[in-house]
């Protein structure tokens, strides 16, 4: 009975050592799991703050969309009003050209003079 006593208690002295290396082993990853949780709570927040974040940019992108559309329409009549003070400078005479034409016409009154 000693030896079927001896066997039990070495057969328990396993189990409970192997049964402490277990919980060792489940309470370190529960604690990786406590830690691993805190870091899902934290990246939700920052999930938050970035779902966020996105919905203002898409509002600004829209605005932005909006007002390159009027600086469009903007250029386009600043380009067709160019091409109308264009157009008007080539019907109106050159400053050297009237310069030159105002110094003739004052020779020629001076010359009607004398005459």
């Amino acid at each position: 009975m000693r030896t079927n006593k001896k066997k039990v208690d070495t057969g328990l002295e396993k189990v409970n050592r192997t049964l402490d290396s277990h919980s060792e082993i489940l309470e370190s990853h529960s604690k990786i799991l406590d830690s691993h949780t805190e870091m899902i709570g934290s990246m939700m927040l920052d999930i938050t703050e970035v779902k966020t974040d996105v919905s203002v940019l898409k509002t600004d992108v829209s605005v932005l969309k909006k007002d390159v559309s009027v600086l469009k329409t903007d250029v386009s009549v600043l380009k067709k009003d160019m091409t109308e003070v264009k157009n008007g400078m080539k019907k109106k005479v050159d400053t050297e050209e009237f310069e030159t034409l105002e110094h003739r016409v004052s020779l020629l009154e001076r010359r009607r003079v004398v005459a």
